[in-house]
């Protein structure tokens, strides 16, 4: 009897360590998205060498090789931000979100490779790390949180790719690149209470939806 609860435990401790390892592949999930038909965005250009880059740290994901699980962020994102890993050669810009789960946010984004073809990525964000006031909409005076599908559980995100398994990091978005990129400077401050608000309240109500 006690050989047989030891040995349960023992088993448990096993798996455990074996979904901890970064080489540890989940099991696929559903994706509930895919990439959009760029016909169907309005064009967010012209941007330009000058507009601000978001310094971000993320690992690609095994679940998919175009997805990167974003560590940290310089700054809030949000649709149209120009985001640049610390090993890409160029920017990615955010299009828009497609799915939700707890912790996360999925992002779409759009660069393109070192033959200066359009890629699509997908960034999955914490929620703390991003700003979406646009999720927000009045409906007969009610404030209403826009519903996105759900995204896998986060274990899935979490999964590393092995080296040789990752895809050429993103080029240069722009044609001549400009040496130097402006840093970010902050809203001033009496717009900064507004700009955080809606983010704040979006996640809130997200977070309740949720749970």
């Amino acid at each position: 009897m006690y050989f047989f609860f030891f040995f349960l435990l023992f088993i448990l401790q096993i798996s455990r360590d074996i979904h901890s390892f970064p080489g540890f592949s989940p099991p696929l999930h559903h994706i509930p998205y895919s990439p959009s038909d760029p016909l169907s965005y309005a064009p967010p250009y012209p941007i330009s060498p000058s507009n601000s880059i978001t310094s971000i740290v993320c690992h690609t994901c095994r679940v998919r090789l175009n997805h990167y699980c974003v560590e940290f962020t310089s700054r809030l994102v949000c649709v149209n931000s120009l985001v640049q890993g610390e090993d890409w050669d160029g920017p990615m810009l955010v299009l828009c979100w497609l799915a939700v789960n707890s912790l996360e946010i999925v992002g779409e984004c759009e660069g393109r490779d070192f033959e200066g073809q359009r890629i699509i990525c997908f960034l999955v964000f914490m929620h703390f790390h991003v700003h979406r006031p646009e999720d927000l909409f009045l409906v007969e005076g009610f404030w209403r949180l826009w519903e996105y599908p759900a995204a896998p559980d986060s274990s899935v995100f979490l999964a590393r790719a092995c080296p040789i398994e990752k895809l050429p990091p993103p080029g240069p978005l722009f044609d001549t690149p400009v040496p130097g990129s402006p840093s970010l400077s902050p809203p001033p401050s009496s717009n900064l209470l507004t700009w955080l608000i809606p983010s704040v309240f979006a996640n809130f109500i997200s977070h309740c939806y949720l749970v």
